[in-house]
């Protein structure tokens, strides 16, 4: 998602960086909307009420207000089964420093272990829209309370990330379904 907005109605228009692939009446989840208040995860299956463009869609999310936020992601949800591994704390900032992404939620980060695979999906400046270039596969190094530290899996299925100050954005993060074990 790259904006989502609301004119004093309950319908929103997300705009996607990429073409969505929706059309109207599929179902989709939400995750990772900075504005958790007017723009909640949605985590049940919500129809698709229009598709005006490749990447542009309407839908009814929450009450009516007039606003707009950033960030997150989209799923369809096929058969009835909503987003698995979707982790419901919405990223607030992100920083990273010495290779480290630390991310920043709207609460206390839970259903993740340290070592788990996670994909981060969705950070995007909340002034500008425009994307952190860190959406990709991490290993948790380290979470308390609402700071979750992440280190890149390896060079090909991660980001190449730089460094920077603490950004707010949204975003979301997601659990890889991977499974590793080990010989001894």
């Amino acid at each position: 998602i790259v904006s989502v907005s609301k004119a004093g109605s309950t319908t929103a228009t997300v705009t996607t960086d990429v073409a969505h692939g929706l059309t109207t009446g599929d179902y989709i989840n939400t995750y990772g909307v900075r504005d958790a208040t007017n723009f909640a995860n949605l985590t049940t299956a919500v129809v698709v009420a229009s598709t005006p463009t490749a990447t542009t869609f309407t839908v009814v999310w929450g009450a009516s207000v007039t606003a707009t936020s950033y960030g997150g992601y989209v799923s369809r949800v096929n058969g009835g089964q909503v987003q698995q591994g979707a982790i419901t704390q919405v990223v607030q900032s992100a920083a990273v420093t010495n290779g480290t992404l630390t991310l920043t939620g709207s609460a206390t980060w839970s259903g993740l272990v340290i070592g788990d695979y996670v994909n981060v999906v969705g950070c995007r400046d909340i002034a500008t829209g425009a994307t952190l270039n860190v959406d990709g596969a991490y290993r948790v190094r380290n979470f308390a309370t609402t700071s979750l530290e992440l280190e890149p899996i390896k060079a090909d299925i991660s980001p190449s990330i730089g460094t920077f100050t603490s950004v707010n954005c949204g975003g979301a993060v997601i659990v890889r379904t991977t499974t590793r074990s080990h010989d001894f």
